[in-house]
């Protein structure tokens, strides 16, 4: 049954990025989206919307699968489900950059925090 139910959700994505078009600039950068990433771009002091109790779902890379396809799979699946002012977090040991300028792109704010331990904390609030 989770076999099935995994296949399933990797079907859906795929469905939905298929599905959700991007604007391209005449030369050939998707529109909103930087044409190079520089960490310090992203990460921040922590904004005055955070509070840990409105943290409604938290994944973590390793418990996903594949980590290249956890933020899009994970946070796309489960920002349908957000309600106003919730926040999901999602924990890595990469900078999700890309998932990143993607989840603005749709509106969510976004927070990004990094640990001693090299471990990536990306906050991502429904508005």
């Amino acid at each position: 049954m989770k076999r099935i139910c995994f296949f399933f959700c990797l079907l859906l994505i795929h469905l939905i990025i298929a599905c959700d078009t991007v604007a391209v600039e005449d030369d050939g950068e998707e529109a909103g989206l930087p044409a190079s990433y520089e960490d310090e771009d992203y990460f921040g002091p922590k904004p005055d919307w955070f509070s840990a109790e409105k943290v409604s779902v938290s994944l973590v890379e390793g418990e996903a699968g594949d980590k290249d396809k956890m933020t899009v799979v994970a946070v796309l699946s489960e920002a349908k489900n957000l309600k106003k002012g919730e926040i999901i977090e999602i924990i890595t040991t990469f900078l999700p950059a890309p998932g990143i300028d993607r989840m603005k792109a749709k509106g969510y704010s976004v927070w990004t925090t990094k640990s001693d331990n090299n471990t990536i904390r990306t906050y991502f609030m429904k508005n």
